[in-house]
């Protein structure tokens, strides 16, 4: 799917926080390519830290325009995502882990 790209939140003193982005904002596009939901970090990882993107955003029922420079992760950032060739059991301590 195409889900939107809204920001959750924005990191106080992160780069996105630097170029004036907010929360609920929901960026529609980046350098001037689409952006989705599960697009977003395909779109950033063309990048590299150091480099400037310009990010087209609505905030309600606004367009705005914000320049980014990019930063890279901070080291104690951690991803969490599901195997794709998990088990039968792997689902099950899963979903014993996080009661769904």
């Amino acid at each position: 799917g195409s889900g939107e790209a809204k920001l959750q939140h924005v990191f106080r003193g992160g780069p996105a926080a630097r170029a004036g982005l907010s929360g609920g904002d929901a960026i529609v596009a980046i350098d001037g390519l689409r952006a989705t939901g599960e697009g977003v970090d395909t779109l950033l990882g063309r990048h590299a830290p150091g480099d400037r993107v310009t990010v087209h955003a609505f905030r309600r029922d606004e367009l705005l325009a914000f320049d980014v420079t990019l930063e890279a992760a901070p080291q104690d950032t951690c991803y969490l995502a599901l195997a794709t060739d998990a088990t039968p059991d792997m689902h099950a301590r899963r979903a014993g882990w996080i009661g769904a």
